[in-house]
């Protein structure tokens, strides 16, 4: 969903950022009915401990 991130479907909240998106039926995994689909994505920093 990324490559569909917008800021009118996205929403930012320190590291984290939710996409939000209207399911329709069959169009995500063959959802029975219509729904929300919510993705995230983090950014956590990459720390390596230098040994001393």
């Amino acid at each position: 969903m990324d490559s569909d991130w917008t800021s009118e479907n996205t929403a930012t909240l320190g590291n984290f950022t939710f996409g939000f998106a209207e399911a329709a039926p069959n169009e995500k995994d063959d959802l029975p009915m219509p729904g929300l689909w919510l993705e995230f994505e983090s950014k956590i920093p990459w720390i390596l401990h230098d040994p001393q």
